[in-house]
């Protein structure tokens, strides 16, 4: 045992005492016997070992020690403060092309890394541009698939930008197939693609949104338009589930397409769901959701909707599916999409203002609602009336969902379901309250990560 040193403990003050390898805070008010010992670090053969002597000390004094086989580790009575972290890049956004409509298409196939159809597989670390189309497109509506990654890590597309944005499209753990629809902005009928890790991508195409012609975008409060589990019927394989879209749950005859969330529910094996316009041809290549065996797996899904007014649905495995309409497309009518240069608006993680308000860095806690002003902030414009998010859950300690509505009455569908300590994302377009404000419920204990990508107006 070696004697580090001694100090004297007033009635009622704690003292800290840190070394390289643990903190233990003690008082004044324990005065005798041998305190007690915290965990140090035994691979390197010594831990922090604390004695304080008897009570018949005028002020009690504090002998610190230092027991172990490990030389050239000595403590400190008193170890600087930790430097303040740095505070993170919150750049403003800006419009990245003028307002724009959509013009939804029949889905197909752009890019497919494995059979290199527009891109070769990812390398991690590095920047893959993909060629999407003409100039004139402000930005991409697209079904973002990660196969086979060699780690975990995430995926970010975007508009190709000097620097990279801080947000993040797709989240995955290594192995796994997930997929993320994403809004991404261009450049010049460009986006690019980063990620941590390599893998295999597949891109999508649903739609395109253009400062010609097109259909405006009209939010809704999220409602469910069908739910196999309520009927008792699993949708089976290879089936086709036709779906009335055009004047119901507040879409009216005169829509276009639709913009949902679809939910795979306890599939019987692994595979995929798609989501198209009926009449097209589905053996074609092209998924909307992705799913392991006993997954409960959402994707937002933009589809257009044939001349009834109607979408289908077909997976590869038995399942029960959800859908929840959040907002139509009508010629004529409804709100045009501004493309914004993605940001990272809100991370319950980080312990700066600039994207934290609400939770000082700790969890959200299961039924507690984080509410954003959106409108007018951080270059967003004040007259945004809907929102492109992307949703993160990360960190999270158990189960549950969590669901990005406009404030106001809570509805009873979800976004993103939360898995334990695995990050999970889903973009969603959300109509904002009258205040310009987003409210996102977590039923669950998790952190939560609103990156945007562009808004409504």
């Amino acid at each position: 045992l070696r004697i580090a040193g001694k100090i004297a403990v007033a009635e009622g003050v704690s003292v800290t005492f840190r070394t390289d390898i643990t903190e233990s805070v003690w008082g004044a008010g324990n005065t005798h016997g041998s305190g007690r010992t915290t965990a140090g670090d035994p691979t390197n053969g010594f831990f922090p070992v604390f004695y304080v002597p008897p009570k018949d000390l005028a002020l009690g004094g504090l002998l610190i020690g230092l027991v172990g086989v490990a030389t050239g580790l000595l403590p400190a009575l008193q170890a600087p403060a930790p430097a303040a972290p740095a505070a993170p890049d919150t750049p403003d956004t800006q419009p990245t092309a003028t307002a724009a409509k959509f013009q939804p298409v029949e889905p197909f196939r752009l890019a497919d890394s494995r059979i290199r159809l527009g891109l070769t597989r990812l390398a991690p670390g590095a920047v893959t541009r993909v060629s999407v189309g003409t100039a004139d497109i402000a930005a991409v509506s697209a079904n973002f698939t990660v196969t086979n990654p060699s780690t975990a890590g995430y995926l970010t597309v975007y508009n190709c930008t000097a620097k990279r944005p801080t947000v993040s499209t797709v989240n995955f753990a290594a192995g796994q197939t997930v997929a993320n629809q994403a809004i991404v902005p261009l450049a010049k009928g460009e986006m690019c693609v980063y990620s941590g890790a390599a893998t295999d991508l597949l891109i999508d195409i649903n739609g395109y949104y253009r400062s010609t012609t097109g259909a405006g975008f009209v939010p809704i409060t999220p409602a469910r338009l069908h739910d196999s589990r309520n009927l008792g019927q699993l949708l089976r394989a290879g089936a086709e589930l036709q779906l009335q879209v055009a004047g119901r749950a507040g879409a009216p005859p005169e829509a276009t397409g639709a913009a949902l969330n679809v939910t795979a529910i306890r599939p019987a094996a692994g595979g995929y769901l798609q989501v198209y316009p009926c009449g097209v041809d589905s053996t074609q290549a092209f998924s909307n959701l992705n799913f392991s065996a006993g997954d409960v797996r959402p994707n937002t899904v933009v589809s257009a909707l044939d001349r009834q007014g109607r979408i289908c649905l077909r997976s590869t495995t038995d399942l029960h599916v959800a859908v929840d309409l959040t907002g139509y497309f009508a010629v004529g009518a409804g709100l045009d999409f501004v493309a914004l240069a993605p940001i990272r608006f809100f991370d319950s993680r980080s312990t700066f203002a600039t994207l934290n308000e609400s939770t000082g860095g700790r969890f959200v806690t299961r039924g507690n609602v984080v509410r954003l002003k959106v409108a007018g902030q951080r270059g967003i414009p004040a007259t945004a009336k809907a929102v492109s998010i992307n949703l993160t859950a990360t960190g999270s300690t158990g189960s549950g969902y969590l669901t990005a509505y406009p404030c106001g009455t809570r509805p009873s569908t979800s976004n993103v379901n939360i898995i334990p300590s695995r990050a999970v994302a889903n973009g969603a377009m959300v109509k904002l309250s009258a205040a310009g404000e987003l409210c996102v419920y977590s039923y669950g204990v998790t952190h939560v990560i609103v990156d945007i990508n562009g808004v409504w107006r």
